[in-house]
Order: C-alpha cells, then structure tokens, then sequence
C-alpha cells in the first residue's frame, strides 16, 4: 500500500479550532482524569480517525483438490493485511489529531468496525481517544497509543512503564472442511476436528504478528490484549457453504520500561504475644 491520505482538511480544522479555544474535551470519567493529573498529564482534546476499505475475500482456486481425510487450509494473506492496514490507517489519521493538539499522546483507544448495508464488503473501521500532554515536557517525534483507560496509565507509569503504541496481529484462513469423497463428506466430526487445528493456527500466526510489532516498536510486551476470534461459512466450489473462513484479530498495548520502580521496604513485626 502507498503513502495513505491523512485526515481531511475539515478534520483537521476542528481540532485546531479547539487546540486554539483553550479547552477541551474527552470521555474521560472524573477518576480517569484524575489519574491521569496525578502522574503530571493534562487531557488536550478528544481525537479521532476513521478508514473506509472495499475488502473481498479471496477465491481458493485448490479447494476441493485435498486428498481424502485432509483438510486444505489456505491463508487469505492479502485479506489478512488489508484488516491490518485499514485499522493502522485509522489509528495515523487519530494520531495526526493529536499532533494537532500538541499532545504526547492518546489513551483510551478504542477501535470499532461499522458494516455497510448497501455496499459490498465496505467496511468502517474508526478509532477514538483521549489525547494527552505533559506541560513543560518536549514533544515526541511521535505521540503513543494506549488502549488503557486514565486510571491504568497512571498504574503503568508509577510501575516503571510506558505506553509504546498500539501493536495489532491479524490472521485469516480458508479452511477446506469438505472431503473430496462423498462418504466422507458425511463425517461431521471430521470437520469438527479440521475448525479446531485451523483455529489454533490463526491465532497462533495473528499472536505472532502481534508480538512482531510490539517488537519493532522497541516495546518490551504488551498488556491488554483483546483479542477476537470470528468464523462464517463460505462456498467450497464442489459443495456449498462446507468450507469456512476463521479470522483472529489481536490488539494490545505495547509498553516498554523506562524506569525500575522502588521495592516496598519490609515492615517490622513485633509479636505482642507472651510465648
């Protein structure tokens, strides 16, 4: 995928207009806002960003060409990476926000997806926060994405930690649960078992990714995770709506240490007991 348009001119206008007034706004709960304020962060502003993608998924010309009893799991790799460049698209153009804002960066992320009823396979995918400065501080070349609410940053920052960025894995399959025999073919529990390995795959390869791009990121792990696993029904060519489509979606904060936080001293004892 080529260089990505960021926000629209209007978009960008509204959170200038608001970066201008002075005030802000956000969804943070009064408890969050005053986490946040305890760890020395100030909120500047609730950001935004939303990507629309035509996605279809893809045909498998091999279905149905599995020797009998074997299932043939095929990977959607170009379907796969476009979940995962309409969400990181998304989650630029929410960032680019809070640039805007001066901000350092945007906790409470939370990323939705929105079908059209009247357009094939377009898909919505939007992300919304709450961005947030350190007065006095320098800006980052970059602001970071957290998924964790007001009150679990000021936990991670008191523990040594900070937020990287929002790190994403995404994996889809085809999965071949019809037999090319039709005796086979009745075996329900054959396709039963082919749904179990194909699942343990997916998620496999979408955790991998994810750890992937905590990694790039300098991040030491992740916390948070949310992850989702969705399954549908898709025509396999020589028997309809047998084969599957199974898709894992994995988010999570990735967070790196900056800091070794002070061991608690032990407190003395003294038994009061007359032994």
């Amino acid at each position: 995928m080529g260089t990505a348009p960021g926000p629209p001119e209007s978009a960008l206008r509204r959170v200038r207009r608001q970066r201008d007034s002075g005030t802000w706004n956000s969804d943070l709960s009064v408890t969050e806002l005053t986490a946040v304020h305890s760890v020395g962060f100030a909120p500047a502003g609730q950001v935004t960003g939303s990507a629309v993608y035509r996605i279809a998924v893809q045909g498998i010309p091999a279905c149905g060409t599995a020797a009998p009893g074997q299932p043939l799991v095929t990977e959607l790799v170009e379907y796969g990476r476009a979940l995962h460049d309409v969400r990181r698209l998304a989650l630029d153009r929410m960032a680019r926000e809070a640039v805007e804002l001066e901000s350092h960066g945007v906790v409470g992320v939370r990323l939705t997806v929105r079908r059209f009823e009247h357009a094939a396979n377009a898909v919505e995918f939007t992300a919304i926060g709450t961005a947030v400065r350190r007065p006095g501080a320098a800006p980052l070349e970059r602001p970071f994405l957290s998924a964790l609410d007001g009150c679990d940053l000021a936990k991670l920052l008191r523990a040594g930690l900070v937020p990287c960025r929002l790190a994403i894995g995404i994996a889809a399959l085809h999965v071949h649960t019809t037999t090319v025999t039709e005796e086979a073919s009745r075996q329900t529990d054959l396709a039963r078992t082919d749904l179990s390995a194909a699942a343990a795959t997916v998620r496999s390869l979408a955790m991998a990714r994810l750890a992937e791009e905590a990694r790039v990121g300098g991040a030491d792990g992740c916390v948070g995770s949310r992850l989702h696993l969705d399954a549908w029904p898709v025509p396999c060519g020589i028997h309809s709506d047998r084969d599957h489509v199974l898709q894992f979606t994995a988010v999570a904060t990735a967070v790196a240490r900056f800091d070794t936080p002070p061991q608690p001293a032990p407190e003395p004892v003294v038994s009061l007991v007359d032994r």
